[in-house]
């Protein structure tokens, strides 16, 4: 009996530790894992309040954006194109969400192209200082949530420009 409290306490604290991406006040708006197992995450205040971006490892979450989440709307920019016809047309569906932070630019993509049927999701982290960028991979089959729930909720102020 001893042990399965102790193995209780264990697991307990464990779950404990685990990074919070999603915060019980806040859903989902879009994740996925990226290639090298760390986890992308926006997430929004149920009340609309506040968007956030959360990466990180599962025990650590590593960069957490806007810092502050006053105003946080207005830190983010949604990007989008559309050219439907399938196949036949090279369809094509494009959505970023971008924001600027300490000199780099992030941008949040999840594109679909019909002509090969394929579906790519990643983060273009782009030093402006520099000009090198680093291209952090998505896997796919991890993908939860949708950025259109962005575009049709209007609370983004739409980009000029396409990634």
């Amino acid at each position: 009996m001893k042990n399965i409290l102790y193995l209780l306490l264990f697991l307990s604290q464990a779950v404990l530790a685990q990074a919070e991406y999603v915060k019980n006040n806040e859903v989902l708006v879009f994740s996925f894992k990226t290639n090298k197992g760390k986890k992308v995450v926006l997430a929004k205040d149920m009340g609309d309040k506040y968007l956030v971006y959360r990466f990180g490892t599962k025990d650590k979450i590593e960069m957490e954006f806007p810092g502050d989440i006053k105003n946080s709307w207005s830190k983010f920019k949604y990007s989008y194109y559309r050219r439907g016809g399938g196949k036949a047309n090279a369809g094509v569906e494009i959505q970023n969400i971008i924001f600027e932070n300490n000199g780099f630019k992030y941008v949040i993509y999840y594109n679909y192209s019909a002509e090969e049927d394929e579906q790519t999701v990643g983060v273009l982290v782009m030093n402006e200082a520099n000009g090198k960028d680093i291209k952090i991979v998505g896997d796919t089959d991890t993908v939860e949530g949708s950025l259109m729930e962005i575009r049709e909720g209007g609370l983004l102020e739409m980009a000029d420009e396409m990634y």
